[in-house]
């Protein structure tokens, strides 16, 4: 009995401490501007692929004399399309995927540390220049 609650005790513990982990890589992504910047560019592959869908479909349309009926269906699968091709993924799938490979690297002091001067004004203002 003993040794089942020491595992589950265990296995506790690490779950909290790799989400504390987690959460720390994830503030100092935010520090860094990396989230932002992950964020951005989800936003502005969607906004891509729609605006290229809308491209196609003009130079289609303008080559076809299609009824109103079939304009309006293909309009209908353009927008389809647009909403199958956007990612799967978000900023906070790519906070939990890098926290996998970043962790290993650093102690829990380290992470504080970095984590410390991305938060500090002379880090934050190298952040700012660097967009």
């Amino acid at each position: 009995m003993k040794f089942w609650v020491a595992l589950f005790i265990f296995l506790t513990c690490s779950v909290s401490h790799a989400a504390n982990r987690i959460e720390k890589i994830e503030a100092l992504m935010r520090a860094q501007g990396l989230v932002e910047a992950f964020e951005q560019q989800i936003q502005l592959g969607r906004e891509a692929c729609k605006k290229q869908a809308d491209e196609m479909l003009s130079q289609m349309l303008s080559s076809l004399e299609a009824s109103p009926e079939f304009n309006a269906k293909f309009r209908a699968a353009a927008q389809d399309f647009v909403q199958v091709a956007q990612p799967a993924w978000t900023a906070q799938d790519i906070v939990n995927t890098w926290s996998q490979f970043y962790a290993p690297h650093f102690s829990d002091a380290e992470l504080d540390q970095l984590l410390a001067f991305y938060t500090s004004p002379l880090a934050q203002k190298e952040v700012a220049a660097s967009k």
